[in-house]
């Protein structure tokens, strides 16, 4: 099957009508996110599926959003893909299609989706064919499984169910082994119901013949019973033997992951008890609540009692002074009654007041100017003015101090601080001192642990990156814990085996007796002897096709697997890449399975290979089959990959791209690897390349957040 042309019309990103042509090798379509890469192969992957209710419901689902918009009313649009192909010198068409219309406003869904197919006769005519038929005759699910990638995660197509079963049949020669096995158990079972019956005819010795056939049905059913416990038995000891030895090989990590993880939950435990001792109290609420805020109010309190002794001191004196005043002052006017009065009385102003109103007040008579008593006390007045001079003037009478009772309400606080209170406020003031020296303590202690849990938490990322590990610390430590439950199952399961075997012995040992038996009772009679001579050569067939059928496959899982290591070697050149090891298993329903293993060079199991080597191993083994599919039916089929390498790094990819090129196959790979920091393509990575290389990118126009103004166009950068 070669791929030579899609198109792509009104399809998810692409309005309107777009081509992508295949070059029959490799093909790489590169582009960043959402430019519409999961888009092209999600067209491939719509052609070359059935067409199911969930394919149908998705196909219909990415009409384009901007083709939608710019449908008119009354107007219709086809979706549409198109795959030309050629198979087997035969030229063919499929296409997939329904329409779109709007009317009343209303966007029309359709109910059916066209899924043709056409193919090219020898003499150029294009005939119909049935479209599911065709996929299924060409391009079946064992082929597809195995051709289309979406993503690393679909990378590993063998440890799916039924895949490896498939490859037995196509790769191998099992699939004749089974029809000659199947024709020989046929005859096989036909011949000894021929056996049974001949025996039976026989008249001599008939009911101890029956009684013996009855015996040896019973120890038949026995040896079946005994087989389905063994082989059930096998496939679970096989699994837990092999658990086993892969945890093993981790042994040493799950010890020290667990002495790791105990340090951890021992300093979270504590790192919880400090955070909670530290926050128990808050120490800025405690200042007031608590009257911590007193503590550093020692030296105030001290000056606080200065200040209050001051005062009382101060306001004592004025006191003493206001009392002395106020008898000096009863004193003078006591001898202001007994003599004339003094030349000070009345003073200057109140003279100068007399004269201007013309009136003595002292004695209360008018003294008008001109008159005597007027120029009375003019002269009074000159008198005054003469004996005031020289003489120092009296001080101002200042505003009265103390005129409040603060001095008093201070003095009592001062007074309810001390005695018992103050004995209160000491001993608190102490357990704050203790208090506050275990918070700092704790403070710093929680400081230090911190930094302890976190170099225990660098050392536990440290271990996780040195054995590739991508599990939890969880889900590893239950590992440790299922490595030995795993050792006692898979030693349980051991002794059960070896007493189911030694039954098993017993009973073949049963059932040959009563072969000699019959043998012996029937040795007269000829036919018998033919009969059982026939059914033992049949049963001699049947087990060399079994044995032939076992070896064919033990030969396909070497072939398998030398050539996934060489082009592992090849994928991880310059790194480390360890080695693939395929183990075949049977199910519980007896159907073939490969258990694939990564192993260092000592045979020791990487059970927890990080992305880019389990990425390398899925791709080795990929090649590796799409090679040996080749050889052996001289048929090709592409291989189509959608950011298969995104764990990759540089060298790995060159790597990848080395094989893809010369690969003898067509492959079509949509990545964005070969993209620069800016988005541009690397056309000096590109150069290094011999493909075709096409670039798909967003129009500039578009909208963020609008998917009706996004479309993709594809360009191309080498043919």
């Amino acid at each position: 099957m070669l791929l030579k042309k899609l198109v792509i019309e009104n399809f998810g990103c692409f309005p309107g009508i777009h081509e992508i042509t295949f070059s029959p090798t490799l093909t790489l379509i590169i582009g960043d996110n959402g430019d519409g890469k999961t888009t092209i192969f999600e067209a491939l992957s719509a052609l070359l599926q059935h067409q199911g209710n969930e394919q149908k419901n998705l196909f219909i689902s990415r009409f384009s959003k901007k083709a939608e918009r710019e449908l008119q009313d009354g107007d219709s649009k086809e979706m549409s893909l198109e795959l030309f192909f050629e198979h087997k010198g035969q030229e063919f068409q499929l296409k997939k299609s329904c329409v779109f219309s709007r009317q009343n406003g209303v966007l029309s869904v359709p109910d059916t989706i066209l899924h043709t197919a056409l193919v090219e006769r020898d003499s150029g005519e294009r005939v119909d064919w049935d479209a599911s038929k065709l996929i299924e005759r060409i391009f079946d699910t064992s082929l597809r499984q195995f051709c289309l990638f979406k993503g690393e995660s679909e990378l590993d197509a063998i440890s799916k169910a039924g895949a490896f079963g498939e490859l037995l049949k196509t790769l191998s020669d099992i699939a004749s082994f089974d029809d000659f096995k199947k024709y020989v158990d046929e005859l096989s079972t036909t011949a000894g119901k021929r056996l049974k019956g001949e025996e039976r005819k026989c008249k001599k010795n008939s009911a101890e013949i029956g009684k013996i056939h009855a015996n040896r049905d019973e120890a038949k059913k026995k040896l079946k019973y005994l087989d389905e416990e063994i082989t059930s038995t096998q496939t679970n000891h096989e699994a837990y033997e092999s658990l086993y030895n892969r945890l093993k090989a981790n042994q040493d990590v799950f010890q020290a992951l667990d002495e790791l993880n105990k340090q951890r939950e021992e300093t979270v435990e504590k790192l919880d008890r400090l955070q909670v001792s530290t926050t128990s109290i808050n120490p800025n609420i405690s200042l007031l609540d608590d009257l911590w805020i007193l503590k550093g109010f020692s030296p105030v309190f001290e000056e606080f009692r200065k200040k209050a002794d001051y005062w009382n001191s101060e306001k004592r004196a004025a006191r003493v002074e206001a009392k002395a005043k106020e008898e000096a002052k009863e004193e003078a006017m006591k001898e202001a009654k007994e003599s004339v009065l003094s030349i000070l009385t009345p003073d200057e102003s109140a003279l100068e007041n007399l004269i201007k109103a013309e009136r003595c007040e002292v004695c209360g008579r008018d003294a008008k100017k001109g008159t005597e008593a007027y120029q009375h006390m003019c002269d009074r007045l000159k008198e005054l003015k003469k004996a005031l001079e020289g003489r120092e003037k009296e001080p101002s009478i200042s505003k009265q101090l103390f005129c409040s009772k603060h001095t008093e309400e201070i003095n009592a606080i001062y007074n309810s601080l001390t005695g018992e209170t103050q004995r209160e406020l000491n001993v608190n003031m102490d357990r704050v001192d203790k208090r506050m020296k275990k918070l700092i303590a704790e403070r710093k202690e929680l400081e230090q642990e911190t930094v302890t849990l976190a170099d225990i938490e660098g050392e536990i990322k440290n271990l996780f990156i040195r054995n590739s590990l991508n599990e939890s610390v969880q889900s590893i430590l239950k590992m440790q814990e299922t490595l030995f439950d795993a050792y006692g199952q898979a030693n349980r399961l051991e002794g059960i085996l070896e007493q189911l075997n030694k039954r098993k012995e017993k009973v073949i040992a049963e059932i040959e007796g009563y072969d000699k038996e019959l043998s012996s009772l029937t040795k007269d009679d000829p036919n018998v002897e033919f009969l059982r001579r026939v059914y033992e050569i049949l049963s001699d067939i049947q087990r060399a096709f079994v044995e032939g059928r076992e070896a064919n496959a033990d030969q396909l899982i070497a072939r398998l697997e030398k050539k996934s290591n060489e082009y592992l070697s090849k994928l991880s050149a310059h790194d480390f890449y360890g080695f693939i090891k395929l183990i075949r298993n049977k199910t519980p329903n007896n159907e073939d399975e490969v258990i694939v293993e990564l192993q260092d060079n000592l045979g020791g199991i990487i059970t927890n290979p990080n992305g880019a080597q389990k990425t390398s191993e899925c791709l080795a083994i990929l090649f590796a089959i799409a090679e040996l599919r080749q050889k052996k039916n001289d048929d090709l089929y592409p291989l189509i990959f959608d950011a298969p390498t995104s764990s990759f790094s540089s060298g790995r990819e060159s790597n990848f791209y080395e094989i893809v090129t010369n690969f003898n196959k067509q492959c079509l790979i949509l990545t964005k690897d070969l993209l620069t920091v800016d988005g541009s393509p690397d056309l000096e990575r590109i150069k290094k390349l011999t493909c075709s290389v096409l670039r798909i990118q967003k129009k500039p126009d578009f909208i963020p957040g609008d998917l009706a103004t996004i479309e993709s166009e594809i360009k191309v950068i080498r043919a």
